[in-house]
């Protein structure tokens, strides 16, 4: 119960900052982030890193 008293400011305080974005430039960089992970693993990037 105690966590959750804690988390309530971090709750509010995102749901008011997730009204006022605008949803459709938030999913394309969102896209656009999957898109060159995935292609940056395509392309051998763990294996530099030891994965």
């Amino acid at each position: 119960m105690l966590e959750f008293v804690g988390n309530h400011p971090a709750i509010l305080l995102g749901d008011l900052i997730a009204l006022r974005m605008p949803i459709l430039p938030v999913h394309a960089i969102a896209a656009a982030i999957f898109a060159i992970l995935g292609a940056a693993t395509l392309l051998g990037a763990g294996e530099r890193l030891g994965c």
